[in-house]
């Protein structure tokens, strides 16, 4: 989803080129993806591991989730336009990076206090995700208020001036001459 994210800031570059690239990765999505994403959530949700969905879902989960950012940067309307500016979706976006990091590890440690307790996980994802999401969020929400925030506001109040560099101050030298 990483390789995702650095296509579509590419492709949304100013050239004509790339916005037709992005038109055509917006039909994508908006089509074959997402009914393939939906079926392939419904399988592992249902019938966790079939091949289908170790071949497909991470793909097909990438590409969907790439048009939605894609539709949300360009400001489209629409009923996709309109769910993303529905308050909670618009919060879950400002604090999807801390969600994004502490996810992992909220698994992680549900296993690790389950084993000390003697209880077992659900083995469902739906089930786990039901649990797990909302810890993540919490944990993302309470690191946007006490770090996030906090540091966004310092670095307004800081102002950052790159230094100029004249030409002639860079000094090229050759390997062979640096040994020398």
């Amino acid at each position: 989803t990483l390789g995702m994210g650095a296509l579509l800031a590419v492709a949304m570059s100013s050239s004509t080129e790339q916005a037709i690239t992005v038109e055509r990765l917006k039909k994508l999505g908006s089509g074959f993806a997402l009914w393939a994403f939906v079926v392939l959530v419904a399988l592992y949700a249902f019938k966790p591991g079939t091949s289908l969905q170790f071949i497909f879902l991470d793909i097909t989960t990438a590409t969907v989730f790439t048009w939605i950012v894609a539709v949300a940067a360009n400001g489209s309307g629409g009923i996709v336009g309109k769910t993303l500016q529905f308050p909670p979706f618009v919060y879950i976006g400002k604090i999807s990076y801390g969600i994004y990091l502490y996810h992992i590890f909220v698994s992680g440690l549900a296993e690790w206090i389950s084993h000390r307790l003697g209880l077992v996980l659900p083995t469902s994802a739906l089930i786990q995700f039901i649990i797990f999401a909302p810890i993540s969020i919490a944990l993302a929400s309470v690191s946007w208020f006490v770090f996030e925030r906090p540091v966004t506001r310092l670095r307004r109040r800081l102002s950052y001036r790159p230094e100029t560099v004249e030409e002639n101050d860079w000094r090229i030298t050759r390997s062979s001459e640096v040994a020398a």
